[in-house]
């Protein structure tokens, strides 16, 4: 192009720009923009845009600053896109309180914050256990007419179930129910934070409004609902949603069977844990050392010890190592039956 007399322009240097950031190439990226100057070419919004996103995606946060500075000093003042990259990159680098300032000084400065630049700051905080602070720019999104979405909510709902505040987040999602539509998302945060603090009589209602809405937990959800539920000894509920999950055309993690199975084996409730090991294997899922250990440590504590060791001659013949837990739990019981020469056969296997 050059060779032949063409001069290139805004769009020719801005193009190659923004295809080296994408490339990673943010050193031949300023070498370009290098260029760019010292050719007279003035460098538009979208240049200056390119480069921010490339120093953002490297965590080069005062160079952001410097390249924003010199935007403005060309009379290219920061739009809301350069202000909301900027902002994720400050947050990504850990500084909330920079993020805060440079969010207070976009309205001053003529750029209004949108959704994108509430939720990236309302997240942030929660990740630094500053929810509190979250709430304060709820309100004030109502104020200003930017509206929550269910991002926003979301956000919240997990911040507050990671600060131990289920029921709170549950509160705000009867609220929210009424603005706007809640995802899988939204209603498994809440149900994993309901999960682990014991609410269970608010997480099966939870249940029921996602299956109301055509809505399906995944299968983290569906283990924390399991274990919850197992947890309190309510086994009949436990199993309800272990049938539903069967149910399911796509298979349970490998993970989802083994929890099961061990609170299963944890209650003395061997029987039921064999049923769903003999499932597991039906449907395709290869039980590992988790898997065994977990049956072989419940019939051991349930004194059976001829079926823990047939457990074990299935596991090796699987050709599935076992572990320190499971060689533990066949010494203990045979410990306790005074059978000495078989703990010193197994003490020699392992």
């Amino acid at each position: 192009m050059k060779e032949k007399g063409r001069k290139p322009d805004v769009v020719t240097y801005s193009s190659l720009i923004d295809g080296f950031v994408k490339k990673g190439k943010l050193d031949t990226a300023f070498e370009v923009f290098k260029e760019m100057e010292e050719a007279g070419c003035e460098p538009d919004a979208f240049t200056f845009n390119s480069l921010i996103y490339g120093l953002c995606k490297a965590d080069k946060v005062p160079e952001v600053q410097a390249l924003i500075d010199q935007r403005s000093e060309k009379g290219c003042k920061p739009g809301l896109i350069t202000y909301n990259t900027y902002m994720d990159c400050i947050c990504r680098a850990g500084r909330v309180d920079q993020a805060l300032a440079l969010f207070r000084g976009m309205s001053v400065r003529g750029c209004s914050p949108n959704v994108v630049a509430y939720n990236t700051l309302i997240q942030d905080l929660c990740r630094k256990n500053r929810v509190h602070e979250s709430y304060y720019l709820l309100e004030e999104m109502a104020y200003t007419g930017c509206y929550p979405n269910t991002v926003t909510y979301t956000i919240l709902i997990d911040g507050l179930c990671k600060e131990d505040k289920a029921l709170k987040a549950y509160e705000l999602l009867q609220k929210v129910e009424k603005v706007c539509n809640p995802d899988e998302i939204t209603y498994g945060s809440l149900l994993n934070g309901l999960c682990k603090s014991g609410k269970i009589v608010e997480a099966v209602k939870v249940l029921k409004s996602m299956y109301a809405k055509e809505l399906n937990p995944n299968f983290v959800t569906y283990n924390g609902l399991i274990s919850a539920f197992c947890k309190a000894g309510d086994f009949d509920e436990a199993n309800k949603i272990w049938d539903v999950l069967m149910q399911r055309k796509d298979l349970p993690y490998i993970s989802t069977f083994n929890s099961m199975i061990n609170r299963l084996c944890k209650a003395g409730k061997t029987k039921e844990a064999l049923k769903v090991f003999d499932e597991m294997k039906e449907k395709g899922r290869k039980p590992d050392v988790v898997t065994y250990s977990s049956l072989i440590d419940g019939f051991v504590k349930k004194g059976k010890l001829d079926t823990a060791f047939e457990v074990f001659k299935e596991m090796e013949e699987a050709g599935c190592e076992p572990d320190a837990f499971t060689f533990n739990s066949l010494i203990y019981v045979l410990c306790k039956a005074d059978k000495v020469p078989e703990v010193q056969a197994l003490m020699d296997q392992r």
